[in-house]
């Protein structure tokens, strides 16, 4: 699973602003001095690297055999699955390593590692119980200047850092940037499917709580019940396809003291396992005790492993149709966080969910209500069918997000949507129509009928012509990146390194340009410099590649870039957005 540009793009691009704002000064006895780490959120400690040292601070993966490199390094140790963006302050002379899970989970680390200049020099395995591997890269650099860098911190290994002298700074406030980004904690990733080796399976010791809850069992109303779950595949160049997939629940009648057991029967990550546990506290407030013996979790594609807290909304819905009974409509696909009190949060990958449940031919997708804004700038980017093809239904709330899914839904939700249905019919054939009084007199009607139909109310915002006309700047940003690596996957590479490491053929330089003309006139003003200078970097390095470019032209173009980049980096506001949201 990779992050995409949800929050692990948007990281690396703050890791590309900052790599030349900040100040490179030299330390006096810098060979001497500390490496001083700052993880945005969890817990650090340090380590000392030998053979059969317990690398987790609550998980039992212990490093198998080490190098001669590293044998007696310092390093952080995490707690499994840590996340967010880590700060290193690095004095000039010294050596640093970076050990990064070498599976899809840490893809955006490790193009941030390379970015920075780090160079893999290794491949060293982590082991459970002496047995299962976990696969990791190491990278090395040694900085002959002082220098701070972050970079986020995905996959399961997150980055773990090592050096003679490690020094964990536990205030990340304290160690901002001085130029001003701030290490803001990232949200949990969106389910993805993914091949990561890192996966593991659920263990019923970790969930099994027989406890005695005193009172009656809540009644299985409804053994098996299925709901379409929304995942995104992340392309080399950062783009983001959706497919969406049925997660299945099984209820086994029969009784138990304490709380059922609910458990996935095919590998997931930590985040999925940690989202299920929200759910169920959440719903334990109202029902703690069922009448059932166990509950399982299994997915239409058994044998990918996935991971990612977006699948919360699924989870909730399947146990609420399990304890109240009612059927859920097979034409509804859902993706959204949740937290233990039901309510649902803010995910990325919105604009490829949405693909991916209209691909699936749903009616309906359900998405997190904050997310409003994603599918605003989905829908300059792609064009309103995007909203008419399928009806996208914010949800705040699980008890929300139930009422669109079963296939009783209330008098009123029933009437919107069937509206909508009729609506979208006729902008088919004449889509001039959506600026008539009589359709804007529908939508209006449907918005107040659904509230948080985000399609009908940006559709009602064409038909009065105040729609919004470009794309946030996170999002700018997204699209231009994703434009760039499709015509040159090594473009920031070669922004950073000052060289050329791989040729593209002139077919994808030209498509990925064509991407970034056809963006130009749907970014945020001020994100229009960085696409311009882009376009022009991209230009001159693939003229580079074949010889006909001027070396002092690459040259000014690759300043212009950083250039943009800077100005950008002076949006505080815009940097934690891009941390905290995605797009």
């Amino acid at each position: 699973m990779k992050l995409g540009l949800f929050r692990g793009w948007a990281a690396l691009f703050v890791c590309l602003v900052a790599h030349w704002a900040v100040p490179r000064c030299l330390a006096a006895g810098a060979n001497d001095a500390p490496v001083v780490v700052s993880y945005s959120e969890g817990d650090t400690q340090l380590g000392v690297v030998q053979e059969g040292t317990k690398f987790y601070i609550d998980d039992d993966y212990r490093f198998g055999p080490v190098t001669a490199e590293m044998f007696g390094l310092q390093f952080t140790k995490r707690r499994f699955g840590g996340r967010g963006l880590v700060t290193i302050d690095i004095p000039a002379g010294v050596k640093v390593d970076l050990m990064i899970g070498n599976g899809g989970l840490g893809g955006p680390s490790r193009d941030a590692a390379t970015a920075l200049g780090f160079t893999a020099i290794a491949y060293p395995k982590l082991l459970q119980n002496g047995k299962q591997e976990l696969a990791a890269a190491l990278y090395s650099q040694t900085f002959a200047q002082a220098k701070r860098i972050n970079i986020p911190c995905v996959g399961f290994l997150g980055v773990v850092v090592l050096a003679p002298h490690l020094t964990i700074k536990s205030d990340p406030i304290a160690n901002a940037p001085p130029s001003g980004i701030a290490n803001a904690p990232q949200r949990r990733i969106a389910n993805v499917p993914s091949r990561e080796p890192e996966m593991r399976r659920q263990r019923a010791t970790e969930v099994e709580d027989d406890t005695a809850i005193p009172g009656p069992a809540a009644p299985i109303k409804r053994l098996q019940s299925e709901i379409k779950a929304l995942y995104v595949q992340e392309q080399p160049s950062g783009e983001m396809f959706g497919l969406a997939s049925e997660l299945i629940l099984t209820a086994t009648p029969g009784s138990r003291p304490g709380h059922t057991p609910v458990l996935f029967v095919s590998e997931v990550g930590p985040q999925m396992t940690a989202v299920l546990d929200d759910v169920l506290r959440a719903i334990w407030l109202t029902a703690p005790k069922w009448a059932a013996s166990k509950v399982e979790l299994s997915f239409e594609d058994r044998y990918t492993p996935k991971d990612g807290g977006s699948i919360g909304a699924a989870i909730g819905t399947l146990i609420q149709s399990m304890l109240q009974g009612f059927a859920i409509d097979d034409k509804v696909a859902i993706t959204g966080d949740v937290t233990a009190d039901a309510k649902i949060r803010h995910i990325g990958g919105v604009a490829a969910k949405i693909r991916g449940a209209t691909a699936a031919e749903c009616r309906i997708v359900i998405v997190p209500a904050s997310n409003y804004d994603q599918v605003a700038d989905a829908m300059v980017y792609e064009g309103r069918s995007l909203i008419t093809n399928i009806q996208v239904l914010g949800a705040g709330t699980l008890e929300e997000a139930t009422a669109v899914a079963r296939t009783d839904r209330a008098p009123k939700l029933k009437e919107a949507t069937e509206a909508f249905d009729s609506i979208a019919a006729d902008l088919k054939t004449s889509p001039e129509k959506v600026h008539l009084p009589e359709y804007q007199t529908r939508l209006k009607h449907i918005v107040e009928l659904a509230p948080d139909h985000l399609s009908a109310r940006l559709l009602l915002l064409i038909s009065q012509n105040k729609q919004p006309r470009t794309m946030s700047a996170a999002a700018s940003i997204y699209y231009t990146m994703v434009g760039s690596q499709q015509a040159m996957p090594d473009v920031f590479i070669q922004l950073w390194a000052a060289q050329r490491v791989v040729r593209q053929s002139s077919a994808a330089v030209g498509a990925g340009l064509t991407s970034l003309v056809h963006i130009r006139g749907k970014v945020d003003p001020k994100v229009l410099p960085f696409v311009d200078a882009m376009i022009g970097f991209i230009q001159a390095s693939a003229a580079a590649n074949t010889g006909r470019g001027n070396p002092r032209a690459l040259e000014a173009r690759r300043q212009q870039v950083y250039e943009a980049l800077s100005q950008l980096q002076t949006d505080r506001t815009l940097m934690e957005k891009m941390l905290h949201e995605g797009i």
